[in-house]
Order: structure tokens, then sequence, then C-alpha cells
């Protein structure tokens, strides 16, 4: 399948259960308990096995999520573990605290979950060797040096995560922004999708790509979560640069749809669902 000059690989006929990736989502928060929602739905129609781990666990919140949507396999933060070495990608971050104090993980001392930068600093040296999408919660408590410890990531930054992970300041013009955001990602050798009014794509290979799909209608909170799942869920059949590329065009084509029809006064629930005819719109093109 096309998507502006890109093959992007989707499931083959001859698959079969697993063959199609497992993706562990880590996030939620009493604070922002519906984000990891967004991701999920547009994970679990794209890879084979969607994991969930809410940490902190809140009840209500795991009880919500569990009675809307039954295309996901909640996990229980003791068997995080299990989980996690048996996933393909990991998403951390959606709907996670960034209020929290920077309190380094220890080997052989308890974990403390409701603990952002914590819970990140332990699995990402326990599961270097993974996938990692990092977006929302993660990237606002992530040191830069801990990106060194993964060996293929994306992050999924806005304006302001950017400058303060990276410590560079952004012009505003996307001639100039397109250069330092394939600075970055040459040095630090990972795919940065950059959102903005103008996405800004660029891969570890020196590769950049820009996106003009979407509208104001995607303000909305909840888009970024949907986007990071879309990544994630593309990234199981396809290169790291590829899955960023095809993503952020894709969400922001669906967005464009719903524009055509309803102005920018859709949410996030109607660009979810409008993804998966988008999709399918696209594939009928081939």
């Amino acid at each position: 399948m096309m998507v502006e000059g890109l093959d992007l690989k989707l499931p083959v006929p001859a698959s079969h259960k697993g063959d199609n990736g497992k993706v562990l989502v880590v996030g939620g928060s009493d604070l922002f308990h519906g984000a990891p929602l967004w991701a999920l739905k547009v994970l679990s129609r794209l890879a084979d096995m969607v994991f969930f781990a809410s940490v902190p666990e809140v009840k209500s919140v795991i009880d919500q999520l569990k009675s809307r949507l039954w295309d996901f396999i909640y996990v229980p933060r003791e068997n995080i573990d299990d989980y996690a070495g048996e996933a393909d990608i990991i998403v951390y971050g959606p709907g996670m605290r960034r209020d929290v104090k920077q309190l380094k993980y220890i080997p052989g001392k308890p974990i403390d979950w409701s603990n952002t930068y914590q819970v990140l600093d332990y699995l990402s040296q326990t599961y270097s060797q993974k996938r990692w999408l990092i977006d929302a919660g993660g990237l606002q408590v992530m040191p830069i040096e801990w990106l060194a410890r993964l060996k293929q990531v994306i992050v999924t930054p806005h304006r302001r995560e950017f400058e303060a992970l990276f410590k560079q300041r952004l012009t505003g013009r996307v001639d100039k922004d397109k250069e330092i955001v394939s600075q970055m990602a040459s040095r630090h050798k990972l795919t940065i999708l950059l959102t903005g009014r103008v996405d800004i794509i660029a891969g570890a290979d020196g590769r950049v790509k820009l996106n003009t799909t979407g509208n104001q209608g995607m303000t909305k909170g909840g888009s970024g979560d949907v986007l990071a799942g879309l990544v994630a869920g593309l990234w199981v059949y396809n290169p790291s640069f590829t899955a960023a590329w095809a993503g952020a065009y894709l969400n922001g084509l669906a967005g464009d749809k719903l524009y055509q029809s309803c102005g920018p006064f859709y949410n996030t629930s109607d660009l979810t669902d409008k993804l998966i005819q988008v999709l399918i719109d696209e594939i009928k093109k081939d």
C-alpha cells in the first residue's frame, strides 16, 4: 500500500495469531484517566495483541475502561514484567502524570508505581531491547540521557515537549525547524514526530518529511493519544520512519475528512472512528 510515496506494509493473508504484533501500553492516572483509551482503541484495530498497564492502578478508572473496551488485555501491576517481556513495542506515557519528583529506580527497592519518572527509569533499563514509543507524560519527565539506553525509539513531542527534552529552541519557521529536528534525530539515533500545524518527521538516517494534513479541530485533548496508538500500530509491520510519517498523514487526513462534514466541531471519538474508514479508502486506491 502506497501512502504519499511510502510503501506501507499491512498484515499479509497468511498471518497467524500473534504474527502482527504485541503492544504494551503503559499509561493513565487519576488525573488523565481517559487518555490511554484513545491509543488502545486504535491499537486494537492494528495489532494482534494489546496489553494495558495502568500505573498507578486506580480501580474506578480501570473498571470504567474495561467496561468500555473489550479489545485489550488489562495487565495487573504485579504482572507487568511478564507482558513487557512478551511485547514487541512498549508505548509509554499517554495520560501519565507529569508533576512528579525525579525518583530514580534502585534495584532491590520497591517501585513507586505512581511515579512516572521512576517507572520509566525501571522499564527503560530492563527492556531496553524493545521498540519504544514515548509520548506525553513520558516525554515530559524523561532525561535526554535515557534515550541512549533504547535501541529503537520513536518520540512524539509537541513544540514545548521537544524544546524541554532536547534543550533546543524552535523558531516557528518550518524550514529552520526541519533542520533542528533532523539534527536531533540523527544525533540521538531515533525517529522524531514533532506535531504541529505542520508535522515534522525525522529519522536517524537523515530523512525528513513534512505533513500538512489536519486542521484546528485536532487541537482537542486526546488527538495526540490517537496518533501515538496509530503510529505504534503501524510500527508493528513497518520501519519506524515509515510508521511515524504514515501515522501523521493518516491521522490528519481523518481530521480533514471530518472537517468536510462538520467543520472543527468533532471530538476524539469521532477521529478514532474515522481513521479506519480513511485507512480502508487508502487501501482501495492501490
